[in-house]
């Protein structure tokens, strides 16, 4: 077992700090490389070692089996068996351990059965059958893509903890919101749209674009609905869009940052008018709901449950039952989220409804890195970093700003690479400074090349590839990242 006076002495002072800052909420930005895996396990024996509270007064959640299990081995190292009473679940083990332990309570989850791939296609294409001829969903009765479309979405909506009643108040939500929307979209873009690209009718339109930046902002719609679930609404993240947009402005007259939010949110209808890009969604997306809330009624029905049930039930059980979230305040005393910046908005209800009992300010420690998000199709983004620090006033904030694993080349090209989501970082937390430096310092060489279209840059990458492989380098050791695997189809 490994001496943890050594492993303590061998932290930075950033990952230190992050250790032994025991009570309170505390949120860690770590990069690739920075030490992180170690910081939890050593936070957990920190704590362990300096209170009186014991291992199952711990709950570390986390997103992957193998990362729990590595944690789980890492933290026996440090401290033996007391490891393996440590609550470290991923969310959806986390969220089964609940319904498990409360079962006496859930009439329906003692019967209930997991839903295999068949049935959930039979229910799924039953319900289609009785839609409306002219329902956006009914042209696909019977087709495997439509199923699976409608499959994939259901669980994207419960993984994010979006109920078939909440998913119906986003949607009436977001018909409210562009119903006020609209015409402002008509008052100044058809202005903005009609200017040239003079200097002073560039200047001309970023006053439009601020008029019609600072309408939006005194726009208020019905919310209450979304609100009351934690959601973003439309009108928000439109609002959040335009401040993100107005961070990338410069006085030199250029309006491309304006440009390129005008492509992310409007398109022009086949009159030619400027439209949002949400308009054309809000049908499909109340076919939707009508489905998924008949989905939902005949998996009841059928007594049965998917693997996105687990988080959605767990939450249903803990905001509704006061015993039940009293009892795993008073269990889990202190809180971990690995991952922090890929946990969607039905994960962190779970873990605010139970933070949520105590009148003191919470021991609550997450890790992540908004740059490394990789669920934002399920809601994670730097959102989460937001409501971390709007939610818990007294957050420590602790960055972990050295890098063990990169040269100094590598992580200054990255770097120049997320710079607008650093941007928004800095606007949340104005007073830090996101920088990294490298233990190992210089060594790397870096090549950073512009092409003008996407063909370009795959040929130029396929013949780079040519060339080291000709050079005696193993094609093995040669990596080919992308934003796109349809580029890697291409190059292979």
């Amino acid at each position: 077992m490994q001496n943890f006076e050594d492993i303590l002495t061998s932290l930075n002072p950033r990952q230190r700090q992050a250790v032994e800052t025991i009570y309170g909420p505390v949120l860690v930005i770590a990069w690739p490389g920075s030490g992180k895996t170690q910081l939890l396990s050593a936070r957990i024996a920190h704590i362990l070692g300096e209170t009186d509270y014991m291992p199952s007064n711990i709950l570390c959640l986390t997103f992957t089996e193998s990362a729990a299990r590595n944690m789980r081995e890492r933290l026996a190292s440090m401290i033996g068996q007391d490891a393996y009473r440590v609550a470290i679940h991923t969310f959806h083990s986390f969220g089964n351990e609940i319904l498990a332990r409360y079962r006496y309570k859930i009439e329906w989850f003692e019967e209930s059965k997991t839903i295999d791939d068949v049935t959930a296609s039979r229910l799924l294409d039953t319900i289609l059958e009785w839609l409306a001829w002219d329902d956006p969903y009914k042209p696909g009765y019977g087709a495997a893509d439509t199923i699976r479309d409608l499959r994939g979405q259901i669980s994207t909506l419960k993984s994010g903890g979006v109920t078939p009643e909440i998913f119906e108040g986003i949607i009436y939500t977001n018909e409210e919101t562009l119903t006020k929307l609209n015409p402002l979209l008509s008052k100044y873009w058809e202005k903005i749209d009609a200017l040239g690209q003079k200097k002073e009718e560039k200047f001309e339109k970023i006053e439009l674009f601020r008029r019609f930046t600072e309408e939006i902002s005194s726009i208020s719609v019905g919310e209450w609905v979304v609100q009351t679930a934690g959601y973003d609404t439309l009108l928000s993240t439109i609002t959040l869009s335009l401040e993100s947009a107005w961070n990338e402005y410069e006085d030199d007259g250029k309006t491309t940052w304006m440009n390129s939010w005008r492509d992310a949110w409007t398109e022009k209808d086949g009159k030619w008018a400027r439209i949002w890009k949400e308009s054309g969604k809000i049908r499909k997306q109340k076919s939707l709901a009508h489905v998924y809330a008949l989905y939902q009624k005949a998996m009841i029905e059928g007594g049965y449950i998917d693997f996105a049930d687990m988080i959605l039930r767990a939450i249903e059980l803990v905001e509704w039952d006061e015993m039940v979230r009293a009892n795993l305040a008073e269990q889990y005393q202190f809180v971990l989220i690995d991952e922090f910046q890929d946990t969607n908005e039905a994960q962190m209800r779970l873990v605010r409804s139970i933070l949520s009992v105590s009148t003191e300010s919470p021991n609550v420690f997450a890790v992540g890195d908004d740059d490394q998000s990789i669920y934002k199709f399920q809601g994670a983004n730097i959102k989460n970093l937001r409501d971390f620090r709007d939610t818990y006033a007294d957050t420590e904030l602790v960055i972990l700003d050295t890098n063990y694993r990169s040269f100094t080349e590598i992580i200054d090209i990255s770097r120049s690479i997320v710079v607008r989501q650093l941007s928004e970082f800095e606007n949340l937390f104005p007073w830090s400074e996101k920088s990294f430096v490298s233990a190992r310092g210089n060594g790397a060489v870096t090549t950073k090349t512009k092409y003008t279209t996407e063909l370009e840059e795959i040929g130029a990458i396929v013949k780079g590839i040519e060339a080291q492989v000709g050079s005696w380098v193993k094609s093995e050791d040669i990596a080919v990242i992308v934003k796109k695997n349809k580029s890697l189809e291409v190059i292979g």
